[in-house]
């Protein structure tokens, strides 16, 4: 099954130098580096459009599996899912915690590997802080009437919900020769409900798998520093090849009037190309890690930044980053029942046969901790 190849080999490649957080004992405030804090995901659910060597520079989840040269939506239900064009985009706020996830611990998933740490929806994200009975019943009720977990189908209002799910970290190599590099982050949440919009169909029971290159501050600036001379070096490629280009500066033994002057053009003009093209190629090595996806330099100078367990020092994260679904097979004893399935296989990852893999679409996040929003006071 190609996704499960590519998610899982991941995965058990990460099991034995991924780390999560320590959990959290005492102290909840914003300056214990384990405190919890917020974030908006912006889930795009559509169909991916890239090829597979696209996918794996762009997903950080690269495997020397050749089978992963297949497409990833081979494999059914994904042969439909958003094959007419269709996409749905929610905002969902999640709560990142340093707690131990108990469930991941009892039955470890293979992807996100041991030692995950609580990562859950934040239904109450707007609301104030109120310890009264009936406002907490009466918030419980209506969690899910606010547009972050809304979206408008031709059958009217639908809802989204997602259960509690697991994160991990997976740093890079240790050394001096590594510093800047990325951090590779890991979550998982479960579908409650079903997700459909036209041809963008998930049921309830899927597991939604995202992963993201991320930097904590003084990593991130290394890694700045460390990709600049790369970049630099592609741009001025990119330059001169554009100057000789030109229909004003440019080359002007392109024009055509004389034949041996605008062969002589076409040499030098394909020696600018194939010079421009190694300098995107190392930039592009360097962004995505090389042959270790995941742990490249930063792509952009403002990725989104914000808190997050583990360190005083805030994270940023990359974007456009994938999402994965693992969907339980249907059969006549078992639909879409996940705890069945959990019990089943041994709970997380296990029994990779009783279910479905597939590239489903694509996150970005954004913090909206109370530290954050104490700037716009």
């Amino acid at each position: 099954m190609t996704d499960s190849v590519l998610l899982f080999s991941e995965g058990l490649s990460s099991s034995s130098s991924s780390a999560s957080y320590p959990p959290s004992s005492s102290s909840s405030s914003e300056e214990s580096p384990w405190a919890s804090s917020t974030w908006l995901l912006k889930l795009d659910f559509c169909r991916s459009k890239q090829t597979s060597s696209q996918q794996k520079q762009n997903d950080n989840t690269g495997s020397s599996n050749s089978n992963n040269n297949k497409n990833n939506n081979d494999d059914a239900p994904f042969t439909s899912y958003g094959a007419l064009g269709s996409r749905l985009v929610v905002n969902f706020p999640i709560m990142v915690d340093a707690d131990d996830d108990m469930n991941n611990k009892q039955y470890p998933d293979k992807f996100v590997g041991r030692g995950a740490s609580v990562i859950r929806p934040n239904y109450d994200a707007d609301d104030d802080d109120n310890n009264d009975e009936e406002d907490e019943r009466n918030r419980n009720r209506n969690k899910n009437t606010n547009n972050y977990f809304e979206y408008i189908t031709m059958k009217g209002t639908q809802r989204i919900e997602l259960s509690q799910g697991g994160w991990t970290v997976e740093f890079p190599s240790s050394g001096i020769y590594n510093r800047g590099k990325a951090t590779k982050l890991k979550f998982y949440l479960d579908l409650v409900t079903d997700l459909e919009r036209n041809d963008i169909v998930l049921p309830a029971g899927t597991r939604l798998y995202f992963t993201t290159k991320c930097w904590r501050e003084q990593e991130y600036d290394y890694g700045l520093i460390k990709i600049k001379p790369i970049r630099d070096e592609f741009q001025i490629a990119q330059q001169i090849l554009d100057d000789q280009l030109s229909h004003e500066s440019g080359d002007r033994r392109l024009d055509g009037n004389d034949p041996i002057e605008t062969l002589k053009a076409y040499k030098d003009m394909t020696k600018l190309v194939l010079n421009r093209d190694r300098k995107r190629m190392e930039l592009r090595n360097a962004i995505n890690g090389q042959k270790d996806y995941g742990h490249g330099y930063p792509g952009s100078d403002d990725h989104p930044e914000g808190p997050w367990p583990g360190s005083t020092e805030w994270l940023t994260i990359s974007e456009n980053n994938p999402i994965y679904a693992r969907v339980p097979k249907k059969n006549d004893k078992n639909k879409n029942n996940l705890l069945q399935q959990l019990i089943s296989k041994g709970g997380g990852g296990g029994g990779d046969n009783d279910y479905h893999f597939g590239r489903v679409g694509t996150w970005t996040g954004e913090a909206i901790s109370s530290l954050l929003l104490e700037d716009d006071e």
